[in-house]
């Protein structure tokens, strides 16, 4: 009987023991689980947080990526625009009236040539300036000479305006011929005298 005895006690005991392990078990098993959910939501904000960092690397791959693609371009336009400027004008010339913008010196001459006014001539008190085709109003080398002062490296947007000297100094001698007044004493009378043409 003692032994019976024993084995309740042991089962009561056992009962109680266990209700305690049941109980810290129970205590472990959801801090387990706690411990599982913390480290779940960690993963997932590790998650996310990697998603932007991919997000951010590839945009950033992308924005080095078009740079590269816009600096290859305006390095290859500006070569393109350097060897242009070498044979062409740029795009605000004029000689004698005439524009020769992005024009190469032999098509420029032939232009000014077909185009510019080339004489000079005084009618009815007014300076008239007129073409004619028989008389050639530049050379390529004064052409040339032109292209050398406005050339730049890159084309230029200042505005180059040469005139003809030539026909600059007619002007001038036609004014003053138009101004010009000879005044004569005959018999004591002074009379003037006013080139009319």
């Amino acid at each position: 009987m003692l032994e019976k005895l024993l084995i309740f006690t042991n089962i009561i005991i056992d009962d109680k023991l266990s209700k305690a392990n049941i109980h810290s078990q129970k205590e472990r098993v959801k801090s387990w689980v706690d411990n599982m959910q913390s480290r779940q939501n960690l993963r997932k904000r590790n998650n996310r947080n990697n998603l932007y960092l991919v997000i951010a690397g590839v945009i950033i791959v992308i924005a080095i990526i078009f740079g590269v693609v816009i600096h290859n371009n305006r390095v290859a336009s500006e070569a393109k625009a350097r060897k242009f400027a070498t044979t062409h004008f740029n795009p605000n010339v004029k000689i004698y009236g005439v524009k020769v913008g992005k024009l190469t010196v032999n098509k420029a001459t032939d232009k000014i040539n077909e185009k510019a006014n080339n004489t000079v001539r005084l009618d009815n008190d007014k300076i008239i300036f007129s073409r004619d085709p028989q008389v050639q109003t530049i050379t390529k080398d004064q052409v040339k000479n032109y292209f050398d002062k406005q050339h730049t490296d890159l084309p230029s947007k200042n505005k180059y305006n040469y005139k003809s000297s030539e026909l600059s100094t007619a002007q001038k001698k036609l004014k003053a011929v138009n101004k010009a007044v000879v005044t004569y004493n005959v018999g004591g009378k002074s009379l003037s005298l006013k080139l009319m043409i």
